[in-house]
């Protein structure tokens, strides 16, 4: 009868540990962790949260064509620059397309000589480490503001190659990178 009782018993447990196996790797969660490492991990899942909050609501990169008075493509802009344009009587829409993705200017520019590869290139909306083009993407400012303020005036007006987009995943780690550098 005893052997019975512990065979039994041995039984009872082989089903509650096969019940164990059912859960497909939440054994792994049921690991006692150190009180810094749960602290870690609950701050990694604040931020992962926080990312959708902190993305962009609208695309970087519009690539709208700004075209001179002569029809040669001057630069790549924003859709909100290229409004302004036109809301200024500095540029009309081209009428050849029913997509507003060009404006011709109506005057003469002065800088017309110093267009460069890049002002003049499609850019992509797209994280420049991974290449993730989900809606998860965040500008990084390469010079931070705080060091951006001290420098000469002719550094600070509209450089945009001082911002490149980075998906929420890759921003996190290169903005913790900095804060340390800055220290």
């Amino acid at each position: 009868e005893k052997k019975e009782k512990s065979n039994s018993s041995l039984e009872g447990n082989k089903e509650s540990v096969d019940d164990d196996d059912d859960d497909d790797g939440d054994w792994i969660n049921q690991i006692p962790l150190p009180s810094h490492i749960k602290r870690e991990k609950l701050k990694e899942d604040r931020r992962r949260e926080k990312l959708k909050y902190l993305a962009m609501k609208s695309p970087m990169y519009d690539n709208v064509q700004m075209l001179d008075v002569d029809g040669q493509v001057l630069a790549k802009i924003s859709k909100k620059k290229a409004k302004w344009y036109v809301n200024k009587g500095l540029a009309h829409y081209c009428s050849n397309q029913n997509v507003k993705t060009q404006i011709q200017l109506t005057f003469e520019p002065k800088s017309k000589a110093s267009t460069t590869a890049y002002q003049t290139a499609d850019k992509e909306n797209i994280c420049v480490k991974c290449g993730r083009e989900d809606d998860l993407l965040m500008r990084h400012h390469i010079v931070p503001h705080v060091y951006r303020t001290l420098l000469p005036k002719k550094f600070k007006s509209h450089m945009s190659h001082d911002i490149v987009i980075l998906c929420g995943y890759c921003h996190m780690p290169c903005q913790q990178k900095c804060q340390e550098q800055m220290k």
